[in-house]
């Protein structure tokens, strides 16, 4: 597979065009042990993650790098120095491709949980019709205790991709500028502002972190009842014009299911639906039957904010949304400090560590992923798969070629290696298990595929 990164300018524009692609390679590339990039006049860049080897032949500024996987919404991306990015093909280990849109009411606090998510400021992040978008890296302690055990040359943790779509106004008119965004990702974390500040102006003139619940939720909830009005009216014309269909009467009584719970004000993530239910209705991308995340973005004095905030934290959860506290004033001096002031700085506060690692959690959960772990000398690695997956699909998140080849899979659970104490111990044990094609991978588990192609 290919992806090209093309400069406005030639020579040393190409080599601009080069430092904004590496910014996106740690997002971009699954399973490569390294890249082959074809620079203009042999120009070099050293990535953070990957080197990126200078070579010859590259015409008009053209950056070219086969790449073992690409994520397809960073399509059409254009960068601050003119850099453009474009998919031109996917090859090797497939992307679990499920982003995540950062949402609320101006001045709440996004920008600052999107820097924190993905250590890009949302200033300088790749940007696509007005959207940043950027990767989150998933802070597992799983991956760090598996790292003090193999001592490998690289470490990786699973990832996510963040979006971070036009603030929510409230009393506007909810065009498709505003909706499509929202619709296009998977799921959502919702910023509310807990914190008082003279500093920074708020919408409605005043900080009441429960009223901006409401407001968020009327604005999804006005846009789901218009959606599931417009389908029904179409059906029922349809249904006049070329007569019943089963297919269509289902999605018909579904989406009037739907209807009567959103005039109830209840979102739709808390409607029961069967499988078979939701598949009818979920190309329509119900803003409120995506999960959610709540972040009450607090003072500096979290433990009295998580009790006077407790009864909205329990509405929350009541409507289906995982709640994070944190304060991102003392989150962003957290992430500026090196990582042993950081240490004795957590401790002096009490804090085992940064919200902004139990926020990347909980968001990869919402996402409905799971990680499964590589290990080795060479790397230790976790990749994200959809709960369920069996696997030879988790095998084709490593490289294509595992899961068309697929065997078996040697598993362990994480619990059961670090119980053992180490792998020579574990396998002594017994504790491996050699597993077929219908095994679901579970989270947790250390994978070893065999595979003949």
């Amino acid at each position: 597979g290919m992806l090209a990164v093309r400069s406005r300018s030639r020579g040393h524009g190409t080599l601009a065009a080069a430092r904004a692609f590496a910014g996106l390679t740690e997002a971009l590339l699954q399973g490569s042990r390294r890249v082959w990039t074809h620079v203009a006049h042999g120009l070099q860049y050293q990535s953070p993650r990957e080197t990126l080897d200078a070579g010859t032949g590259a015409r008009d500024g053209l950056c070219a790098c086969p790449l073992h996987a690409i994520v397809g919404r960073f399509a059409g991306c254009r960068f601050g120095n003119g850099a453009e990015v474009y998919a031109l093909g996917v090859d090797g280990g497939a992307v679990v491709c499920m982003n995540l849109g950062i949402i609320g009411l101006p001045q709440a606090g996004k920008r600052t949980v999107f820097g924190l998510l993905t250590g890009v400021s949302a200033e300088r992040a790749p940007t696509r019709d007005g959207i940043a978008y950027g990767v989150a890296r998933v802070r597992d302690p799983r991956v760090d205790r598996l790292s003090g055990m193999y001592n490998p040359r690289r470490t990786r943790y699973a990832e996510f991709e963040i979006a971070l779509p036009p603030d929510l106004q409230p009393d506007t008119a909810r065009g498709a500028a505003w909706l499509e965004p929202l619709r296009r990702v998977d799921a959502f974390v919702e910023v509310f502002r807990g914190f008082a500040s003279d500093r920074v102006f708020h919408v409605s003139g005043s900080v009441d972190p429960s009223r901006d619940v409401s407001l968020v939720e009327t604005e999804l909830l006005f846009a789901d009842l218009a959606l599931a009005e417009m389908r029904l009216e179409r059906l029922e014309k349809e249904t006049r014009s070329r007569g019943a269909d089963g297919t269509r009467e289902r999605e018909q009584a579904v989406l009037r299911r739907c209807l009567v719970h959103l005039e109830g004000e209840r979102a739709l993530r808390t409607l029961v639906l069967e499988a078979d239910e939701l598949r009818l209705v979920r190309s329509l991308q119900f803003l409120t039957l995506k999960p959610v995340v709540a972040v009450l973005n607090v003072g500096e004095d979290m433990a009295a904010a998580e009790e006077t905030l407790a009864p909205l934290a329990s509405r929350l959860e009541v409507q289906g949304a995982r709640v994070v506290f944190l304060s991102a004033a003392i989150e962003s001096e957290i992430a500026e400090l090196a990582e042993g002031e950081r240490e004795s700085f957590l401790a002096d506060l009490g804090i085992e560590e940064p919200a902004a690692h139990r926020l990347s959690r909980a968001a990869y959960e919402a996402l409905g992923l799971i990680s499964f772990f590589t290990v080795g000398p060479d790397e230790v690695r976790a990749w994200s798969v959809e709960r369920g997956a069996a696997a030879p699909t988790a095998a084709g998140r490593i490289h294509s070629d595992l899961e068309r080849g697929f065997i078996r899979a040697d598993t362990i659970a994480y619990g059961d290696l670090i119980e053992a104490g180490s792998e020579r111990a574990a396998r002594e044990a017994k504790l491996y298990r050699l597993q077929g094609r219908e095994y679901q991978v579970r989270d947790g588990d250390i994978l070893e595929i065999r595979f003949s192609v």
